[in-house]
């Protein structure tokens, strides 16, 4: 085989590549449309914080305004709201302190979750549902968390 002859990338190789990044390109653009849309005014995010199951709060993620949630049933599990609109655990005595590793929490769907001390937050959209009776190890489960007892 005459390896003088042999060509990097024919032209129908260059046009298939391209057509592709087109499509990737128009993808992302429709993404990043999609989540700064708010045609109703309904866009405004609520972070629901879950102990043993049961939602114990709901947080409007406001922005200019910081806050700190501490709760009864875990005192040591601190939330921090921040001026940007995010949320996250700022302090937990969990041994391995995942959760405050987790970092910040600004987009539907988004959550973290403090499996030794059983709590979770997640976000969504204060214009939709709060899941009744999230299950902390269910949700784990879905993204593939390793739960210690």
């Amino acid at each position: 085989m005459n390896k003088k002859g042999r060509v990097f990338a024919r032209r129908r190789d260059i046009i298939i590549i391209l057509a592709i990044l087109a499509v990737a390109l128009l993808l992302l653009g429709w993404q990043q449309s999609r989540r700064s849309q708010d045609p109703d005014g309904s866009g405004q995010l609520v972070a629901d914080v879950y102990y043993q199951n049961q939602l114990i709060d709901t947080i409007p993620l406001i922005s200019d305004n910081e806050q700190d949630f501490s709760y009864s049933q875990r005192p040591a599990v601190i939330l921090h709201r921040y001026a940007d609109g995010s949320l996250a655990f700022i302090e937990s005595d969990c041994p391995d302190q995942i959760c405050v590793h987790a970092g910040k929490l600004s987009q539907p769907g988004q959550f973290a979750a403090c499996l030794p001390n059983e709590m979770l937050v997640n976000v969504r959209r204060a214009d939709e549902s709060a899941a009744a009776g999230v299950d902390v190890e269910q949700k784990a489960e879905e993204e593939e968390v390793d739960i210690v007892n």
